[in-house]
C-alpha cells in the first residue's frame, strides 16, 4: 500500500466522528507519555548502574540530560575534573568524557587532548565541543524504533546494554584519563 493510500485511510479513520475525539486526546497526551516513558527508562538505567558490583565507580545523575560515572582519582579539591557519561538522554543519545576546564585554576591543552583521545579512546569518529569529547549512539529518543525499545515490557534489554556500554567505555578510559590529567596546565 503506497503512503498516499495509507495516509488517506488514516485520515478517513481519524476523521470519523466516533474516532476523532479519542485521536485528538491521544495526540494531546503523546508528549507527556513519551516524556514519562523516557524518564522511567533512565530511572531503570540509574538503578542498574547503582547496583553494579564495581565499588570503585561513583555515579552521578542530575536527572536532566545526563547520567554518568567517575572515579575519586578523577577529582581534585575543586571538584570533578573528568567523568564518563551519557548525555542528551531525551534526544540523540551520546556518550563520552566531560572535562571540567571551566574552573579557571586549570587549563588544558585542547589540541593535545583531542589528539590523545582520538588515538587512545575512540577508534571511530568522535566530536569535541569545548569540555565534551563524545560519540553518538544509534539511539534517538525522538525516534519510534528507540521508543519501542523502552516500552515497559522491552526496556530491560536496552538498559542493560547501555549500562554495559558506559562501564566498558569507562574502563577503557581509565588510563587515557590518567594521561590527560597530566596535560593540565597549572
Amino acid at each position: 500500500m503506497s503512503n498516499s493510500v495509507f495516509d488517506q485511510k488514516v485520515f478517513d479513520f481519524i476523521t470519523k466522528e466516533e474516532n476523532f475525539e479519542s485521536a485528538f486526546e491521544i495526540h494531546q497526551k503523546m508528549d507527556d507519555i513519551k516524556g514519562q516513558l523516557i524518564i522511567k527508562f533512565w530511572e531503570l538505567v540509574a538503578i542498574k548502574m547503582e547496583h553494579r558490583p564495581a565499588d570503585k565507580w561513583k555515579m552521578f545523575n542530575n536527572e536532566s540530560e545526563e547520567i554518568g560515572i567517575y572515579l575519586d582519582e578523577w577529582m581534585d579539591s575543586t571538584g570533578t575534573i573528568f567523568c564518563v557519561y551519557f548525555f542528551d538522554i531525551f534526544s540523540k543519545l551520546k556518550y563520552g568524557i566531560f572535562i571540567d576546564e571551566l574552573n579557571k585554576k586549570r587549563k588544558f591543552d585542547n589540541n593535545k587532548i583531542d589528539e590523545y583521545v582520538y588515538t587512545n579512546i575512540f577508534l571511530s569518529n568522535y566530536e569535541a565541543e569545548e569540555e565534551l569529547i563524545f560519540q553518538e549512539t544509534q539511539y534517538d529518543f525522538n525516534d519510534l524504533n528507540t521508543l519501542k525499545q523502552i516500552l515497559p515490557h522491552n526496556r530491560e534489554k536496552l538498559a542493560n546494554e547501555l549500562v554495559q556500554t558506559l562501564f566498558d567505555f569507562a574502563e577503557k578510559a581509565i588510563e587515557p584519563i590518567k594521561e590527560m590529567s597530566k596535560m593540565i596546565k597549572k
